[in-house]
């Protein structure tokens, strides 16, 4: 909604397809790609292909969500496409758009990070069982709070050997 509301050209695709994506990029001149990791390990791997194929020199940066993006990835991305600057972010649906990302490469280069806060956010690492703050460098759950979060919601999901708890109930901190 932030690149609606600045005016920005919003090209929306039916369904995934490679090669509409590809020809949407260089039809419609687009500077910005939200993506996810699968998409950019494939547009590496067959990144001497498509530029043979498609003009992407209007794209400036890409936005990766979805899964943290690997040293590899970023580095190989780096290389094939130096003009493209690579960003990530961590957001939720019921956070209805992105709780952190980064803004350069520099800083997506601080690998397993995905970022500072956005504007208005707040966040906390909490013990699981008694909701008590904790200290940096400790494992809890993740209670994100702001204006864009849903209202009513709670959210449990885990991934790999962390927690992972967006306390979404009434907009706040449970």
């Amino acid at each position: 909604m932030g690149l609606l509301a600045s005016g920005s050209t919003i090209v929306v695709l039916s369904k995934f397809d490679m090669h509409e994506m590809l020809s949407s990029i260089a039809k419609y001149k687009a500077t910005y790609l939200p993506l996810v990791p699968p998409i950019l390990v494939a547009l590496i791997y067959g990144a001497d292909q498509i530029r043979s194929k498609y003009d992407l020199g209007s794209l400036q940066s890409v936005m990766s969500g979805g899964a943290p993006l690997s040293k590899e990835v970023i580095e190989g991305f780096s290389q094939k496409y130096p003009t493209v600057s690579i960003l990530q972010g961590y957001g939720l649906t019921e956070s209805t758009g992105i709780g952190a990302s980064t803004d350069s490469l520099e800083e997506s280069r601080r690998y397993g990070t995905a970022g500072m806060l956005s504007r208005s956010m707040e966040a906390k690492i909490v013990d699981p069982d008694s909701g008590e703050a904790l200290s940096v460098n400790r494992t809890g759950e993740l209670w994100l709070k702001g204006p864009t979060i849903m209202k009513g919601t709670v959210i449990c999901a885990s991934h790999h050997s962390f927690v992972l708890f967006c306390c979404l109930l009434l907009g706040g901190f449970c």
